[in-house]
């Protein structure tokens, strides 16, 4: 089971969703979310990589516009989260993810920047990761490659 933490960068704090294995982590893994936040989805999808023996972070990066956004998946909330990404700043993203990488480094482990989430959240999460440095993009559900 992961835990809500707080994470401090050079553009502010925003939270994150940690999750960790059992033992030793064989590596780490930054998850980025979709348009909906970390909702449920995105905790299970970091959980499950916690399952595979890494340790997984995932940040709030919506925290910059409203905290502990999780939202459903009706047509209302998909425009609400379009919304939320629309006003992201890029610079504070690539801050934010270059502190969730911070993090599973700090643990000892070597970590891998993995975007999990499609369409435009997700890209905005890989190009902020590609500037942080050591990325991988990965297809939600297609964790072989790592495990």
């Amino acid at each position: 089971m992961g835990e809500h933490i707080r994470l401090k960068s050079a553009a502010g704090e925003i939270g994150a969703y940690l999750a960790a294995p059992k033992g030793t982590p064989k590596g780490g893994i930054v998850v980025i979310q979709e348009i909906f936040g970390v909702n449920a989805h995105v905790r299970a999808v970091t959980e499950g990589f916690a399952a595979d023996g890494y340790l997984a972070i995932a940040p709030s990066l919506f925290d910059r516009v409203r905290r502990d956004v999780a939202l459903g998946y009706s047509a209302p909330e998909v425009e609400e989260g379009r919304g939320y990404m629309l006003q992201l700043p890029q610079e504070k993203v690539t801050l934010d993810i270059a502190s969730a990488l911070a993090v599973v480094r700090h643990a000892g482990v070597q970590a891998r920047f993995v975007a999990v989430a499609r369409g435009a959240a997700g890209q905005e999460g890989l190009e902020g990761g590609q500037a942080a440095g050591d990325v991988h993009r990965l297809h939600e559900g297609l964790r072989d490659g790592l495990v």
